[in-house]
């Protein structure tokens, strides 16, 4: 009996997590990713592309989540690091 209560708690808790996600605004961390693919897919050769005023609008824990992801590309964090 415990486990079947068990069970429909985790039915209704994933369920609750996915009604809360499918309304979430993504808005302010797509910007981040975005920027942070756009970063991680580009030729370590040409930053030149790249400006401040891609930062400038962001809030500092966007910029934090932006500095975060880019951590999480290999390819671009392994390039810094060298």
């Amino acid at each position: 009996m415990i486990t079947l209560v068990t069970e429909v708690l985790l039915i209704t808790v994933e369920i609750l997590v996915c009604v809360y996600l499918s309304s979430y605004d993504r808005t302010l961390s797509d910007a981040c990713t975005s920027l942070a693919d756009k970063w991680s897919e580009c030729d370590v050769a040409d930053l030149s592309q790249f400006k401040p005023v891609d930062l400038e609008q962001f809030s500092a824990y966007q910029k934090k989540a932006f500095l975060g992801l880019l951590l999480h590309h290999v390819r671009f964090a392994t390039v810094l690091c060298k």
